[in-house]
């Protein structure tokens, strides 16, 4: 009986999963679902990692859900260092839509997750984006720079000379630190 219990409240907790990822980026429900795959913490890296492994920018519909997916991921941070490989990937298609997007919710996850070739991702961004979208992918290369210098170890006496210092970007992670502490 209580393995049966199990193998249900799985089964009703993945459908859970597959709802909020298929409401991201909806009117009414998107807002629900982004808190709700926030709150599972490290249990919302698998649905979306899904869901960015089957890119797919045909529709309106789905680029909505994919800007609520990376949305997501700026804001799991640390949480979501395991999907930096994908965005990787992702942020080199060419075309490449929702570029300065995936560029953003990547530099969230630095210093945590370090294997992106920024240099080349850099010039993918620039050399390939409109015009109108220049000024976010400096903007996330700024924040990826910003937060790959600070200091995610040690103590934090050290961690609060860096908030209080204020740099852009960096703040984020010596807080993000702190909290942990």
């Amino acid at each position: 009986a209580i393995a049966l219990a199990l193998v249900l409240a799985t089964a009703i907790r993945a459908q859970e999963h597959a709802r909020w990822i298929a409401d991201l980026g909806d009117a009414q429900a998107g807002e629900a679902a982004e808190r709700a795959l926030l709150e599972l913490g490290p249990g919302a890296i698998k649905p979306l990692e899904d869901l960015l492994d089957g890119w797919d920018t045909t529709t309106p519909r789905a680029i909505e859900r994919l800007r609520a997916a990376l949305r997501v991921v700026d804001l799991l941070g640390e949480t979501a260092a395991a999907l930096s490989p994908t965005l990787t990937v992702i942020a080199k298609r060419k075309p490449a839509p929702l570029r300065a997007e995936v560029l953003a919710a990547r530099a969230s996850l630095c210093p945590y997750a370090t294997d992106a070739p920024w240099h080349e991702l850099f010039h993918l961004g620039f050399h390939d984006a409109d015009q109108s979208v220049k000024p976010a992918v400096f903007r996330a290369f700024v924040r990826m720079s910003a937060r790959s210098n600070v200091r995610v170890a040690g103590d934090s006496a050290a961690m609060r000379r860096d908030l209080e210092q204020d740099t852009i970007f960096a703040r984020e992670v010596a807080a993000e630190a702190l909290g942990r502490s």
